[in-house]
């Protein structure tokens, strides 16, 4: 358990086994100790990308095969029209503040 405390915290750290036979922890931690013992670095990362999000379009597959081509999704049991989605797309790139835009296609 020691080797998986800070230094600082292993003098309130105590270990002793109850009358039942039972092994207990016990952690007395000061002010100093339980505000440093809260900081995890990975909760810390976590907390500042919620306190700072980033958002992001991601636009997969719009290309031309699928909208009017060979692989059209008017070939396909619904019945839809690829094209319709492009305009969708254009408002939300004007309209939106994204901080990425990534757009992918099959080769």
């Amino acid at each position: 358990l020691h080797r998986r405390l800070p230094e600082h915290l292993h003098a309130g750290l105590k270990v002793g086994v109850n009358q039942a036979g039972n092994t207990w922890v016990s952690l007395e931690l000061d002010k100093r100790a339980a505000a440093t013992a809260t900081l995890d670095p990975l909760w810390s990362k976590r907390d500042a990308a919620m306190r700072c999000p980033k958002t992001a379009l991601v636009v997969v597959n719009v290309q031309n095969d699928l909208i009017d081509g060979a692989l059209a999704l008017r070939y396909c049991p619904l019945g839809e029209e690829g094209y319709e989605v492009v305009p969708v797309i254009n408002q939300l790139r004007k309209s939106v503040p994204f901080d990425v835009v990534a757009i992918a296609k099959d080769w």
